[in-house]
Formats: C-alpha cells, sequence, structure tokens
C-alpha cells in the first residue's frame, strides 16, 4: 500500500458518498485501493485522493463505532503502521447539544475527546450510579488543530464549533440521558460541543502525549427522541460540510504562517 501523511476515517455510507463528492469537485481522485490476499478477511475500503495541498491523503471507510474488527480503533492501528500517516482524521455526522446555539450542519472540530464509557459504576444507596471522578479526557492532534483553525471556510451556512466530543459506542436517542451525561461529565469534560461514536478508537493509534488524531463531524441531530427523523433528513448536509471543511483546510494550507 502506498504511504500517506493524512488518513480520512468514515463510517457509513453517506459519510464516504459526500466525502467522495468532496473531492472530486475539488480535482481529487477517488480511486479505490487494491486490497492484498492475505488482508482481504479485514473489513473495509480504502480510496487514494492524491495530493490535497501539501499532503497525499488516503480515505477509509471503517464500521459504525471504535471496536471490533472493522471499528476506527483495529482499521486506526492497521492503517497507520501500513502507510505510515502522521495524521488521522474522524470525518461525517454527530449530535450536537444545544440547538440554541448550534444548528443542523454546523461542523464540531475535536479539541479533545472524552470517551464516556471509560467510568466507574458504583453503588447509590439501593440502586447505582457513574462515577466519572477518574476520568480523563484526551487532547487533540495539535498539528492537525492548527490547520484547521487557520482555515476560514468560503461556504456560507455553517458554523464551526471547536470543543470536547463526548464519545462512545451508543446510539442515543435520549434528549435525557444526553443531559444526564452532560451533567455527569461536566466537570472533567469542559466546553462539550457534541458527541459521535468513533472518536473513543482513535485513542489507541498513538500516546496520549503525542496524539495523531482529530475528530471533524457536521450536526446532523441533537440526539434527542426525534433523533432518527433528524439524522435522516440532515446527515447529508452534515457530511458533506465536514468534508468540504477538512479538505479546503488541506488544500489552503501553507507550512510556516499561523
Amino acid at each position: 500500500m502506498d504511504r500517506c501523511d493524512v488518513l480520512l476515517f468514515v463510517a457509513t455510507k453517506t459519510e464516504l458518498e459526500e466525502l467522495k463528492r468532496a473531492a472530486r469537485l475539488r480535482g481529487a481522485s477517488f480511486d479505490p485501493i487494491p486490497v492484498a490476499e492475505q488482508e482481504k478477511q479485514l473489513p473495509r475500503e480504502s480510496y487514494w485522493l492524491g495530493p490535497i495541498g501539501n499532503d497525499r491523503v488516503i480515505a477509509v471507510k471503517t464500521r459504525m463505532g471504535a471496536i471490533g474488527d472493522g471499528g476506527s480503533a483495529a482499521l486506526g492501528l492497521h492503517y497507520v503502521q501500513k502507510t505510515q500517516a502522521t495524521s488521522v482524521i474522524s470525518l461525517g455526522m454527530a449530535f450536537g447539544i444545544s440547538a440554541k446555539f448550534q444548528t443542523f450542519g454546523d461542523v464540531l472540530v475535536s479539541q479533545s475527546v472524552f470517551p464516556y464509557d471509560a467510568r466507574a459504576i458504583v453503588p447509590d444507596g439501593n440502586r447505582w450510579r457513574y462515577d466519572y471522578e477518574k476520568a480523563r479526557t484526551y487532547k487533540a492532534s495539535p498539528i492537525t488543530l492548527k490547520v484547521l483553525e487557520a482555515h476560514r471556510p468560503n461556504v456560507t451556512g455553517f458554523k464551526v464549533h471547536p470543543g470536547c466530543l463526548l464519545s462512545g459506542n451508543a446510539f442515543i436517542r435520549s434528549a435525557a440521558f444526553r443531559d444526564d451525561l452532560l451533567r455527569w461529565s461536566q466537570n472533567v469534560a469542559s466546553t462539550v460541543v457534541g458527541g459521535e461514536m468513533e472518536g473513543a478508537g482513535l485513542l489507541a493509534l498513538a500516546p496520549r502525549a503525542h496524539p495523531n488524531w482529530t475528530v471533524v463531524k457536521g450536526i446532523c441531530d441533537f440526539a434527542g427522541d426525534e433523533q432518527k427523523g433528524d439524522a435522516e433528513k440532515h446527515r447529508q448536509l452534515a457530511c458533506s460540510n465536514a468534508a468540504t471543511f477538512v479538505l479546503d483546510a488541506l488544500a489552503q494550507w501553507k507550512p510556516g504562517e499561523s
């Protein structure tokens, strides 16, 4: 497999289609990378985008979530080793936390990720409760964040919200649970801007002190009771905005400039 500088990870058909569309609109290729016979048991697809700005880019489709042989953790480790990529960006759709200051299609950028499943479950009278006393957040790649923060989108219609992203393997379709999760984690994860399912797997890719990953996702819902309908209606916009933002940021980045 060819080496690259940046790996773009997507997990759903819509995320892949919108990344492909955005790449083609910008003159990039999106050619399938042949799979070696000994690797055909791995459940994944990969595509060569070629040079974008100063970086050689490959896109990878994983399964949803972090766990399993096709999740973001397993395939992240596999592809970083094979390609020697120095930056991994998880792209696609996520949930926002408040329609008061966010809207569908806004883009969330992970300054950090909080793996909310890394918690203790302790007694609470005759019941139980989550204890986040020993939980912690993980900072994203400062190099990639510098590239993204320097970019000013040409496309109007969406805002960019940097902050902490909640990440876990659960489909959250309850506003009550979303609000409880925010309350439980507020002393650990400040400035939470949304949540998603693949970021937690990227934490396995590099030492905590030297992260090589970032998560950039568009808002398709707010994890409420109406989540399914919202997600279906807005997922294309969310994925398109995230892909557009990242590809343009890579293309426009000039090393040495702040």
